[in-house]
């Protein structure tokens, strides 16, 4: 020890050292927010600075504090409250420069805080979980993001008897149902506690799940009943045969059973504690209850007890419980899970006699899961974070399946005993290729989620990529640059042997014309071959300006270089060409108004691409953009069967809202385009619009009308021109690779592609019917016609045109770097209204920046986040849920916005 300083009169809670290494300032805490506010010591408290001799440099008043930092020049402190909700920015002589309120609430107070290298942005992290307490903020105190959690321990999985889908229930209280291909399909909520027992009916129409309550849920996740009177909670279920009786098991030894046709409930108690585990024979006159020491009881139906077994009560070596029950296919037998390690898999015979056991490596914790297959070929069993598949028959065990990271909760298998899905405290469920051992692990947060396999390879949601991260030691990237050939879906479901060929074979002629975008090739030796690296040697600003120099070097002969400023990439296509295996280059990059966060990558002539290396630069200097817009609507088509009645006057509209414009930028510049003039030729003209603008300028496409896929296996999406030919999308309509072109490599940095066009791919006629009916009553009109069906009559529906949410379609080239915001979810239709004699998207983004509701903050700045939140809110409830708008890829480098028209 050097020396012992005295820093404050009560206790120091934070440390931090300045980045010259001479100062360090101390902060602390002194008593509870009630015993603080009680004895109003706010006078006392304080932070000090001293030298690393001990000497003294300085104290200021400052607050309870949890967390401190030095911004990275050493020149000011930032403070995370303990009892407030705020963050405090000090000079290093103790004034108050900034100060960032966090959450409404005392309770979200900052317990730690860290700050970016730049020192532009503030992490805060409190304790909270409902919402999540991890928050970016910038110095001013702007809110940059959120970070969601992930769904936390998964509980059980549920197998719905279609062997379509499949529901986890998971620490979070959201119940989620999950395709078997691994895609989320609905994420609901309604638990007020820790739920973990889950049962799907044999008819298929429901499924329940228990914790504090039970909730009967229709197959697309509705809640339809609740169910409560549970003695510490429902702790497992079952149903019956015929799904009319639901047993629930709960914490206080008592058997509900519930009559779900005549709403009638009977109870029995089956044991003195906690009920672990319920199993229905299979012929329905008896049923089994497993709890605390081994104890296992048969009963049948009506409650009468016929047999048991349990662990001598003389023994009192710590025994596990009976947590998983399973009757055998043939009804002989009872299989019970338990974590003796002797006999941890026991086989009981209908007098509940020990007959065989199987021993495992089960550690002392009374949970997992135990379950006979269908045909009753197969044993399977959890065994802490591993599953393993016995032959029933001889005893023998065949598999161990491995990959999970946390315990295993809940097994389900389908109906053809080709997968099986775990449920694990890793937060994953996993789809496993009985035959094979294959698997893929899903993970899910909010509405995004994401599939992968051990390999590495993946498929996700449109945001999925945001869930996770190439990393290199402690250096963490986007796993946007590694997808080209990462992100096979094709793969992925063809190697677990799942989803139709159809659909596979679609997936995988996206993968290849996403490499044919990139400029790349299809060689399965390219992920073998170590990435070329990249080192910024240097970098710096100058004026509005950067000077960057940086060395390449790559084991393959190197392709090109890409620099990317805020997710937009400077140089067409895949960038300027390099030779050789090393490289050295240098380039001047026009800096944009605010952050610039620049990346500069490499690519080898397989198209591996390197680690981006990465340099942030404000740039405050002074001076307005130009606004462009073009604008494209067509409501009379040479064809009248497809006319609709107000997309022109959409983009005639919107053309109004930009002009007004003018006093917020150097000039508005705009041009539109409807009905006869929307032809192909006049959208690749259109661009002639944009020559001239320039980096700080603000770019906005609208397109209003049909949208249609062709008839291709790359089902690729058209907008409609007016003289479109609907047997020849190809040659008569604009692709949206096309219109999106409009905005590649142009100068402006802030591009929005705002679409008003219909993603409804080849609806059933049902489904059509039932959209017809509510829409009539609604007073909407959709933006479709039987004209864009009449070629597709004879084909079988491509179900899969509903998947378009999924990141397969991001164009990971960010050939264009603009936000693209879409009037509806995939399989949906875009609505207008004679009422508002617009579409219901447009109209809404017209209110949304003449009204200024948008404006939720009120800082006179509608951002996009903003936007998107009241159009997408706004345009739900106006069609009662037919239309969910959404941002189909989002640039998260890129954050821009209107000013409030007044």
């Amino acid at each position: 020890m050097l020396k012992t300083v005295q820093a404050l009169d009560y206790p120091v809670k934070t440390l931090a050292v300045s980045p010259d290494g001479k100062t360090l300032a101390a902060a602390g805490v002194l008593g509870t927010r009630d015993e603080e506010r009680v004895k109003n010591v706010a006078d006392k408290l304080a932070t000090t600075l001293w030298d690393l001799e001990g000497n003294p440099m300085g104290r200021f008043s400052s607050h309870s504090t949890a967390s401190l930092r030095f911004t990275p020049d050493g020149t000011h402190l930032v403070s995370g409250g303990q009892h407030d909700n705020r963050v405090n920015v000090y000079t290093r002589a103790g004034q108050l420069v900034d100060t960032i309120t966090v959450g409404s609430t005392w309770q979200r107070s900052p317990q730690r805080i860290a700050l970016s290298p730049d020192g532009q942005s503030i992490v805060t992290a409190d304790d909270d979980l409902e919402p999540p307490g991890l928050t970016i903020w910038n110095r001013a105190g702007g809110l940059e993001r959120s970070l969601e959690r992930f769904s936390g321990n998964l509980t059980n999985v549920a197998m719905a008897p279609d062997g379509t889908m499949f529901v986890t229930l998971a620490a979070d209280r959201r119940v989620r149902i999950w395709s078997l291909a691994g895609r989320l399909l609905r994420s609901v909520s309604g638990h007020t506690d820790y739920p973990s027992a889950l049962a799907y009916a044999p008819n298929g129409n429901y499924f329940a799940s228990g914790g504090a309550e039970v909730i009967i849920w229709s197959r697309d996740g509705r809640s339809l009943a609740t169910l409560n009177g549970f003695g510490n909670g429902a702790n497992v279920l079952t149903f019956s045969s015929d799904s009319r009786f639901l047993f629930c098991g709960d914490g206080s030894g008592t058997v509900h059973v519930f009559d779900l046709k005549d709403r009638q409930a009977r109870r029995i108690k089956a044991h003195d504690g906690r009920v672990e585990a319920i199993a229905l024979h299979p012929s329905g006159r008896w049923f089994a209850t497993g709890a605390a020491r081994e104890h296992v009881r048969l009963w049948t139906i009506d409650g009468t007890l016929v047999a048991e077994r349990k662990f001598p009560d003389k023994i009192v070596t710590p025994v596990g419980s009976a947590f998983a029950l399973a009757f055998s296919g043939d009804g002989q037998h009872l299989v019970v899970g338990t974590s003796n390690r002797t006999e941890t898999i026991q086989i009981l015979d209908l007098n509940a006699r020990l007959v065989a056991s199987i021993k495992t490596s089960h550690s002392v914790v009374n949970a997992g899961s135990v379950l006979i297959s269908p045909s009753g070929r197969w044993l399977v069993a959890t065994v802490n974070n591993q599953i393993g598949i016995w032959d029933w028959s001889t005893r023998k065990l065949v598999r161990v399946l491995r990959g999970h990271s946390g315990r295993v909760e809940g097994l389900a298998f389908t109906p053809d005993e080709r997968h099986l899905v775990s449920a694990s405290h890793d937060s994953t469920a996993r789809v496993w290729k009985v035959e094979t051992g294959d698997s893929m692990a899903l993970l899910s947060r909010g509405a995004d989620w994401i599939m992968f396999t051990p390999d590495g390879y993946f498929d996700a949601s449109h945001y999925g990529g945001e869930l996770v991260a190439m990393v290199r030691g402690l250096e963490a990237f986007s796993v946007d640059q590694f997808a080209t050939r990462l992100n096979r879906p094709d793969l992925v479901l063809r190697r677990l042997g799942v989803g139709s060929d159809e659909f596979i074979e679609h997936l995988e002629l996206q993968h290849r014309k996403r490499l044919q975008r990139a400029g790349l090739r299809d060689d399965p030796a390219a992920s073998e071959i170590e990435a070329p690296e990249v080192r910024l040697t240097s970098a710096r600003r100058e004026g509005k300006h950067a000077l960057l120099e940086a060395e390449v070097q790559a084991r393959a002969p190197l392709q090109s270089y890409q620099i990317y400023v805020n997710g937009v990439p400077t140089f067409p296509g895949s960038g300027k060409p390099l030779h050789g295996t090393a490289a050295r280059v240098s380039e001047r990059i026009e800096l944009g108004q605010g952050l610039n966060t620049v990346e500069i990558t490499a690519f080898d002539v397989r198209g591996v691409e390197a680690f981006r290396a990465r340099w942030s630069s404000t740039y405050a200097g002074e001076g307005k953009g130009d606004l462009y817009f073009i604008g494209f609507g067509v409501a009379r088509y040479q064809n009248p069967a497809l006319n609709l009645q107000f997309a022109d006057k959409d983009a005639l509209d919107l053309a109004n809202v930009m002009q007004r414009y003018q006093p917020h930028f150097r000039k508005v510049v705009v041009r539109t385009y409807v009905n006869e003039a929307v032809t192909v030729e006049n959208i690749v003209k259109a661009k002639e619009v944009l020559r001239d603008a320039r980096v700080d300028d603000t770019v906005v496409v609208f397109v209003s009308g049909h949208g249609a896929y062709d008839l291709s296996r790359e089902a690729t999406y058209y907008y409609a021109t007016h003289n479109v030919d609907v047997k020849d999308l190809a040659g008569t309509a604009a692709s949206f690779e096309r219109i999106e072109s409009l905005l590649r490599d142009i100068g402006p940095r802030r591009k929005l592609l705002l679409v008003d066009t219909c993603e409804s791919g080849e609806i059933d006629d049902a489904s059509r019917a039932e959209i017809e009916a509510r829409r009539h009553a609604m007073g909407l009109d959709g933006r479709t016609s039987a004209a864009l069906q009449s070629d597709r009559a004879s084909r079988p529906r491509r179900v899969f045109l509903y998947d378009r949410d999924r990141y397969i379609y991001n164009d990971l080239t960010r050939r264009t770097g603009a936000l693209v915001f879409s009037a509806a979810h995939a399989g949906e239709l875009s609505f207008e209204s004679p009422k508002i004699q617009n579409g219901v998207f447009t109209w809404e983004i017209v209110d949304a920046l003449v009204s200024g509701k948008a404006d939720v903050n009120r800082d006179g700045t509608i951002t996009l986040d903003e936007l998107q939140a009241y159009v997408s809110r706004n345009v739900a409830v106006k069609t009662g849920g037919l239309q969910r708008p959404t941002m189909d890829r989002d640039n998260i480098h890129q954050r821009f916005g209107f000013p409030v028209l007044r």
